[in-house]
């Protein structure tokens, strides 16, 4: 027990004193402390989501691109007169099913250049008649349609059909392949039409349709053929 005189002479005991609550400590964190703790907890955070670099036990991602398969060449089979010209499109067909215009990304060959030349952006020039098969190629994979070159150009089909209201104009759409149509023209809002430009003697299938002002296009009208001359 400890005592304490005072200055009366008297002397007072000082006796410990017992908490009965035990107070928690408070300790005040600097700023440098707190930055200096943040390194770890960032490093726990990572340790527990499985980052951090080659850690395992978390999920795994990995993306893969979509390689091309197969290559379609349009128009197909088509047939021009001697000293017309013909484009030709490429589209790489990838391995998710979609497509992507790749003309200018592959390479382009004529088999027989006596009847046809082709541009490296797929233009193909007819020489003489005969046939030709065109191919694009990329890395290993191909695509190949037949061009046609016979006759005489110079040929003519007269077209005429009923008007519709509300129309702004027509396109007309013609190939020498039923339902396919290989090549276009915007004539207007006309109701008869020469096309020009074909192959005497060739057989050639058409079908119109029609826009408004906003250049919204109908579907394709009835498929008529008819013969050069």
């Amino acid at each position: 027990m400890l005592k304490r005189i005072l200055k009366s002479g008297r002397t007072m005991e000082r006796r410990p004193v017992r908490n009965s609550t035990v107070f928690p400590r408070v300790r005040i964190i600097r700023a440098k402390d707190l930055f200096c703790d943040l390194p770890l907890v960032f490093f726990l955070i990572l340790i527990g989501c499985g980052g951090g670099g080659g850690g395992s036990g978390g999920p795994s991602v990995e993306l893969v691109s979509a390689s091309v398969v197969s290559i379609s060449v349009t128009p197909v089979n088509p047939s021009i007169a001697v000293g017309a010209t013909k484009q030709f499109t490429a589209s790489g067909i990838h391995s998710d099913g979609t497509s992507q215009d790749i003309t200018t990304q592959v390479i382009w060959n004529s088999s027989n250049t006596s009847v046809a030349t082709i541009t490296s952006s797929g233009l193909a020039t007819s020489v003489s008649t005969g046939t030709t098969t065109i191919t694009a190629t990329s890395g290993s994979i191909s695509g190949n349609t037949t061009l046609t070159v016979s006759g005489e150009s110079g040929g003519t089909i007269h077209l005429a059909w009923d008007a519709d209201a509300g129309v702004a104009g027509y396109k007309v759409y013609y190939g020498t392949t039923s339902g396919v149509y290989s090549s276009s023209t915007d004539v207007g809002n006309v109701t008869t039409y020469g096309l020009t430009g074909l192959t005497k003697g060739e057989t050639y299938f058409i079908a119109t349709t029609a826009y408004n002002i906003s250049h919204n296009e109908s579907g394709y009208s009835n498929e008529v053929s008819g013969v050069a001359n």
